[in-house]
Order: structure tokens, then sequence, then C-alpha cells
């Protein structure tokens, strides 16, 4: 039998209500991949073709940026947003990282999935 499956949007919308600052920082963390690995299932329809490395994250958000599409430049920005928050999440454990931060990227990627490129809904 297969494992049930959830997505890294349904993971970080679970982690973010719990209480641990592990929960929340790993909530940033899913809630980043989950709006990057959305645009990049949906990367022909952004014009944009990703070179499957890691390159791609800067690679995106500098095409979404650089677009002269009013929409996409506000996906690159939200895409932006969320990359420095899950980077502080991920690599700053030095820093706290407060419950509303966690929240904020859980929100910046409900935005890019469901608002700003619901693209297959």
């Amino acid at each position: 039998m297969a494992a049930e499956t959830r997505t890294a949007y349904d993971v970080a919308a679970d982690l973010v209500e719990g209480e641990a600052e592990a929960d929340l920082r790993a909530a940033a963390s899913r809630a980043y991949m989950a709006g990057f690995q959305h645009l990049l299932r949906h990367a022909d329809g952004l014009g944009f073709t990703p070179e499957n490395t890691g390159r791609d994250h800067g690679r995106l958000k500098g095409y979404l940026l650089n677009s002269g599409d009013p929409t996409l430049e506000a996906i690159g920005y939200e895409l932006d947003k969320l990359r420095h928050t899950r980077n502080g999440a991920d690599y700053h454990i030095w820093a706290p990282f407060p419950e509303p931060h966690a929240r904020y990227a859980v929100e910046r990627a409900h935005a890019i999935i469901h608002h700003l490129y619901p693209a297959g809904e």
C-alpha cells in the first residue's frame, strides 16, 4: 500500500501550528519549497526554462523580477521574500525564529500557489 502523500504546503500549514521553534523553522522551509516547486512545475507557462540545478532558485527569482510583466514581478517579489524567510529559518539558527515569521512564510506560499499563479487549479 502506498504511503499517504501530502504536499509540502500542507506539511508547512500543519507545522506552523506547532509550539516548538523547530516546527516553525520547518514550516518556513517547507512553505518556500512548496511555492518554489509549484512555480517550477509550471515553468513552461511562466516562460522559464529550469536547469534542474540549485541555481534555479536564483534564476527563477531573477527571471520573474525582471520579466516586465506586473503579475510575474509580483510572484518574483513574493518568492524572494519567502526565500529570505526560509534562509533565516534554515541557516540562521543562532537567531530566534518567532511564530509570526513562520506564519508569514506559509501565507506567502499560499499566495503564490492559490492566488498569484494558480496553475492547474
